[in-house]
Order: structure tokens, then sequence, then C-alpha cells
């Protein structure tokens, strides 16, 4: 996995850098990439003047300059340091070039059990007598198995979805194999009506806010950050979390969840629950529009 850093001049003045300023701005003015090896890792060095956004052309320049490196190295998928995330024009550039650039969210939808324990457990329940509720429109292999996972661990789970043949499949299966009735809808008006813990696997943010949904609901939004647009939402909506893992893996500079998701990226559902079981991965926080989601917040009034 590549990991690209930054190093700004304030940071390249103290003693802990061994090049001198005269290296660094040679480094910075020519878009120079240095290269260490962190265990199985490449952590590639980028030299800025400064800690905000650089010009498109220069993204430009230096995207073109990692894409080579990349495929010298037969990768097009690449971390980024915090501080190299919030740079704008960079990240298009590099999209541009057709470099992934991971962001936590394949880690996330596959800690879904850890999610609904994390929150159930807050809430003094348990997921036997849970009602979950599932908005997903995409019939992948990864979210057959998380249906029919889920389904087998809660009291029931109602699937809302705009494709509702793409899953009668599932529903058949989980009826004839271990006697499961689930239950698929697609009603606007009241599919969401009654929902309390809804898994957003892949509604858009225009497609979710179209469903009538419960005032007090929870929900986990997975593939990307969604607001919802009603007023009279007063529950939490989920939009991203962080973990604790073991240490043997941080790299410094960078998120967590990320740099853990590249270590999994690759794997397949069965073989990543083992992993985060193996490395006792545990939800740290589930974090909302304005932070970081406190405790009493989920509790039931």
């Amino acid at each position: 996995m590549i990991f690209l850093k930054v190093v700004f001049i304030e940071k390249a003045e103290r003693r802990k850098y061994i090049f001198s300023k005269i290296e660094f701005f040679l480094n910075s003015c020519f878009n120079i990439i240095k290269i260490k090896t962190k265990q199985d890792s490449k952590v590639y060095y980028l030299y800025f003047p400064c800690n905000k956004e650089i010009g498109k052309n220069r993204a430009k320049r230096i995207s073109y300059k990692i894409a080579k490196r990349l495929k010298e190295d037969e990768s097009n998928t690449v971390v980024l340091s915090k501080s190299l995330y919030i740079i704008n024009n960079l990240k298009t550039a590099l999209y541009s070039n057709n470099i992934n650039i991971l962001d936590g969210r394949l880690l996330f939808k596959c800690l879904y059990n850890k999610v609904i324990d994390y929150i159930l457990n807050l809430r003094g329940e348990t997921i036997e007598n849970s009602q979950i509720w599932m908005t997903i429109n995409d019939y992948t292999e990864l979210n057959k198995e998380i249906i029919i996972d889920i389904a087998k661990r809660v009291k029931t789970l109602n699937i809302v979805t705009n494709n509702i043949n793409k899953f009668r499949m599932i529903e058949k299966n989980l009826y004839n194999d271990f006697g499961i009735l689930l239950s698929i809808s697609n009603s606007k008006k009241t599919s969401l009506l009654k929902s309390d813990i809804i898994l957003n696997i892949d509604f858009s943010e225009e497609n979710l806010n179209l469903y009538r949904i419960n005032s007090q609901a929870i929900i986990i939004n997975f593939k990307e950050r969604i607001r919802i647009y009603s007023t009279r939402f007063n529950g939490i909506n989920v939009n991203y979390y962080s973990i604790r893992m073991p240490s043997k893996y941080k790299i410094e500079g960078f998120e967590d969840q990320i740099v853990y998701e590249s270590i999994i990226c690759n794997y397949n559902l069965r073989k990543i629950k083992e992993k985060l079981e193996n490395d006792n991965i545990i939800i740290e926080n589930l974090i909302g529009n304005k932070g970081k989601i406190y405790e009493q917040e989920y509790k039931k009034e």
C-alpha cells in the first residue's frame, strides 16, 4: 500500500528533520517525491511551502508524478495523510489520474455488526429482540452477505429498496434455508415511518430524503456523508466513525481507520471479519454532523 504524506516548511525547520532549508525548498520547487518503507508499505513524502490549498497546475504536476510512481509499483490506490486529505485540488488531480483514494468507507461498511452492537449496548438492548431497517439498492455479493448475516441475528430485518425484484431471491433463500422472514418494501410514506435503527448502505442524500423517516431514528450512512432535510428529524445521523486498533498498525499523521482499511481492502468479508476479531478492532466513537455523538444521545427518552 502507498501512503502519501506532506512535509511543511514549518516542520522542516525543526531539528528532527535532517535535510536543510535549502534542500526543502528544492524538493518543494521541483515537486520531488521521497520514499521511505514502513513494514510492507511505502510512504511517499511531498514537500509543500505551507499548510494550505495548492494551485491546480501544481496539483496536476504532483499527481502525474505520483501516478508514474504508482505504475512502477503496480498500484493505483493511496492513503492520504490528514494534512493532505483536506487539499481538494490534489485529491481532484489524483482522481483525474484514476488514482483511488481510501476514505475508510469500506471498513465502515464491514464494521456493520460492531456498529449495531455498539449502539444496542449503549441502549441496553439485545440484538435478538431488535428490528433493523436497511436502505439499499445495489445487489452485490458483499451486500448479499451482509443482509443474510444481519437477518440471522436480529428479530426483524426490513429492506427498503428501489429494486425490490433484485432482493426477492435473498428473501426466498432466507425463508427456505433458515425459516427467516425478510420484509421488503419501497413506500416513501410508510417504509421508514416506524424505523428505529437504519443502516443506509447506499442511498444517496437525495434518495433518502424522499422518504418519511421516524423523527427519533438512528441513521448510519455507510457510503457517504448525508444530511436529513426534514426539520422534524430529531434523531441521530451518523456519518463517520473512529476505531481503536493495535499500535503496531499506526502511522503518524494518518487516520487509524484509513490505515486499517488499507490492510483489509483486498480481503473478502469472511477474512475481514476474522481480521477484525483477531485484532480486537473496537468502535471508539460514531460521528455525526457536529462531531462525536455522546453516549447519552443514543438512549431512548
